[in-house]
């Protein structure tokens, strides 16, 4: 599972028969500033990672300055925050997938993850089952946005998620 930026893997597991006891497994961990492997490449490399006031975030800026202010520490394309230590170098880990008790893995944007916790996303499209991925996904979705509404008023991530049965 590659991890680099803004998105994350989850994995639900139980038996395949029952909708009601999906456990999840994080396939990926968020790459934030604050983690301090993390904000040691940012500051080596001449960035800084604050808090703004009034904003959710840590975010990366070059030292001194007010850009580029990503919220993450690892992101394709972006050449300023590349030049302050934010690497484009994914975290790489593999995973054997259990047949007898992996059901489904939950892939989404940081528009997902800001607001909802992995558990919680897992507990709702797992209690939809397989026959209405398309209706569960759909609720997450809907459910991001409106967290994104609740808590930004003018301010919403990209949203995305895509739920694979296995």
């Amino acid at each position: 599972a590659p991890r680099g930026g803004g998105g994350g893997a989850v994995l639900g597991r139980g038996r395949k028969a029952s909708k009601k006891k999906v456990e999840h497994f994080d396939l990926t961990q968020d790459h934030k500033p604050t983690l301090p492997e993390e904000r040691k490449r940012i500051k080596a490399s001449g960035g800084e990672v604050k808090k703004l006031e009034g904003d959710i975030p840590y975010r990366v800026f070059a030292k001194g300055r007010t850009f580029p202010g990503l919220a993450m520490s690892r992101a394709v394309g972006d050449l300023i925050a590349n030049g302050i230590g934010v690497t484009e170098e994914p975290d790489v880990r593999v995973y054997k997938i259990d047949e007898t008790k992996d059901r489904f893995f939950l892939v989404c944007t940081d528009g997902v993850w800001e607001f909802i916790k992995s558990k919680y996303a897992i507990d709702l499209v797992g209690k939809a089952g397989e026959e209405n991925v398309k209706d569960a996904t759909e609720r997450l979705t809907k459910l991001a946005w409106d967290l994104w509404i609740e808590n930004e008023i003018d301010v919403v991530d990209d949203i995305t998620a895509i739920l694979v049965y296995l």
